[in-house]
């Protein structure tokens, strides 16, 4: 466990760090379309609005309350901030870049506000804190300034990933991913919106899904099948592309698909590749399948 540091005030280089993220973040996301905004790295990990939101609430729960309560309260016990579950329960994916960027610039300058204010001896107050330990506000805020530092390298991250995706695939592949993104989004709004006409045009006159018992459809049999769904659906989508592979006329698609309840908790979350071909009044899905995510034997769910 940690032990705070009862010699060593906290450098007055910190709150100049602290300041530093949410300008970073808000221009991360200047110009990023809605879909990009939306788009994971390809390993696995946040997207740009889930990093916003992570960081707000992160802000808020993991060091700013912690701070306040170490002030008030004689070494109180604080619990571990477990984002990965707060992000799905939150429905991190739902939620506004910009509103999630200037609420957590808000909570940051609070946090900065009061760090200013604080003696010598406030630097020394105590914690203990969930699986971490007992350690000092200069220790808490020594580890806020990590967890920036570690969300900022992801970040960079995944804005070289886009930006070697579009030079890596010329100007005409990139139009073509960015129309094979806007295919997800607008299928997320059609289903959502239950408007059958916005889902069905991107089918052409025949579809395979492989999931189904019969398979082959028909854009008629497509058609019904969807007006089946929306008729009883009682959740809404959230389709996320993660992975778009373009190869001429042809593209792979792989990504998520995230079943919301109308409390915006994420009920269930499947794992989808679907194939589309370009056709002259463009791209158009052929081939699909989906499934639940799997876990490995032994393997804990993250």
């Amino acid at each position: 466990m940690l032990q705070p540091d009862r010699e060593v005030e906290a450098p007055c280089s910190c709150p100049d760090q602290l300041g530093a993220i949410p300008q970073y973040l808000r221009a991360a996301g200047h110009g990023i379309s809605a879909a990009d905004l939306l788009r994971a790295p390809a390993r696995g990990g946040f997207s740009l609005v889930e990093h916003a939101c992570h960081l707000r609430d992160y802000e808020e729960s993991g060091c700013l309350q912690r701070i306040l309560r170490m002030l008030v309260e004689g070494s109180p016990m604080v619990e571990d901030f477990e984002g990965e579950r707060i992000a799905v329960e939150r429905s991190y994916r739902h939620q506004n870049f910009s509103a999630a960027v200037e609420d957590f610039a808000q909570r940051r300058e609070t946090t900065l506000r009061i760090l200013r204010l604080l003696s010598a001896d406030d630097w020394r107050r105590t914690a203990t804190v969930g699986t971490t330990g007992l350690i000092s506000i200069r220790q808490l805020v020594e580890m806020v300034a990590a967890h920036d530092q570690t969300h900022r390298q992801e970040i960079e991250s995944l804005l070289d990933e886009m930006r070697s995706d579009g030079q890596s695939w010329g100007s005409e592949d990139t139009q073509d991913v960015a129309a094979l993104r806007a295919m997800a989004l607008e299928f997320t709004e059609g289903f959502n919106t239950g408007d059958l006409a916005r889902i069905m045009r991107f089918y052409g006159g025949r579809y395979v899904d492989v999931n189904l018992r019969a398979p082959v459809q028909t854009h008629e049999e497509r058609r019904a099948y969807f007006s089946r769904i929306l008729s009883q659906r009682g959740f809404r989508v959230q389709v996320n592309p993660d992975e778009i592979v373009v190869q001429g006329s042809v593209a792979f698609v792989r990504g998520r698909i995230e079943m919301v309840d109308r409390d915006n908790t994420v009920i269930r979350e499947l794992r989808y590749l679907e194939i589309s071909r370009k056709e002259s009044d463009g791209w158009k899905a052929m081939w699909g399948m989906d499934g639940p995510v799997q876990e490995l034997p032994g393997e804990e769910k993250s």
